[in-house]
């Protein structure tokens, strides 16, 4: 079993995020909003630690999405391992954790450890803000389970991706 965390996204950076759209993705080919998910973002006053654990006690009020699809290897076809993500917010940031789970540990592809480098090769988890609410720019945050990060800016669809945009977040993976 594999726990990956991460959170503390600032957004007075990117304003207020009334949408969230989770990807859960093996080997990331494209950006596609085909299979989107929304998910509910609850306030808290306390924020999580972030530490790569997922406690129930800590992310009991927490809204919850399961059920996500492959983008790789086999794009549209429901995902061959149970991945949980859970998703809450302070008055200053928004705490997302995903617990991965994986029948063979040993299968877990993680290699990249230079940041901005995530594209086709490792797993990883992938959180695409809709931060206008029109499904087609935004910014786009992942991570592999070394705890390796890339972000980027996404506008025109998808189509143009700005891979030189940088902030900052924290993430922790076990």
């Amino acid at each position: 079993m594999a726990f990956r965390v991460f959170g503390g996204l600032n957004y007075y950076q990117f304003g207020y995020l009334m949408k969230l759209f989770l990807f859960l993705t093996f080997i990331l080919s494209s950006i596609s909003l085909t299979y989107a998910k929304e998910i509910k973002v609850h306030f808290v006053k306390e924020p999580p630690e972030i530490d790569g654990i997922v406690t129930a006690q800590v992310w009991v009020i927490a809204d919850s999405g399961l059920g996500f699809i492959q983008l790789e290897p086999e794009k549209g076809n429901p995902a061959s391992e149970n991945t949980i993500v859970y998703i809450m917010q302070n008055d200053e940031h928004i705490f997302i954790a995903f617990r991965c789970y994986q029948k063979d540990p040993a299968t877990i592809v993680a290699n990249i450890t230079a940041r901005d480098q995530l594209y086709k090769s490792d797993d990883a988890v992938m959180v695409l803000p809709d931060t206008f609410d029109d499904q087609r720019t935004g910014f786009s945050f992942l991570v592999n389970p070394l705890g390796t990060q890339t972000d980027l800016r996404i506008n025109d669809d998808g189509r143009n991706t700005d891979r030189n945009w940088d902030t900052e977040w924290l993430d922790c993976c076990r």
